[in-house]
């Protein structure tokens, strides 16, 4: 495998050892934890190739890995929409309703 196709560690468990396996059918392959068992999407492979397949290990680490990043990116998202409405309530004006409780 290349520098490229390292696995990130398990999001859930931070475990490093990452295998790929079968997928549900002969045509689908995936990565997966193999401490706590969390696994990525299946990847599509052609007939006969085998998860020692250096084409099917690529695209299934390559989806291991973006599933970190598509975490990260939507928290980032949500800190953003977050320090955003901090502002503009730290921002209002002073004769401002506050909410019923606060």
């Amino acid at each position: 495998m290349t520098q490229k196709n390292n696995p990130l560690p398990c999001p859930f468990c931070g475990a490093e050892n990452v295998t790929i396996e079968e997928g549900s059918t002969y045509r689908w392959a995936h990565a997966s934890c193999a401490e706590c068992g969390a696994a990525a999407s299946d990847i599509r492979r052609q007939y006969g190739q085998g998860t020692d397949n250096p084409e099917v290990q690529e695209a299934a680490l390559a989806e291991w890995n973006i599933r970190d990043r598509r975490d990260i990116d939507r928290l980032q998202r949500e800190l953003a929409e977050a320090r955003a409405f901090i502002s503009t309530t730290i921002d209002a004006p002073k004769d401002y309703p506050a909410e019923e409780g606060m």
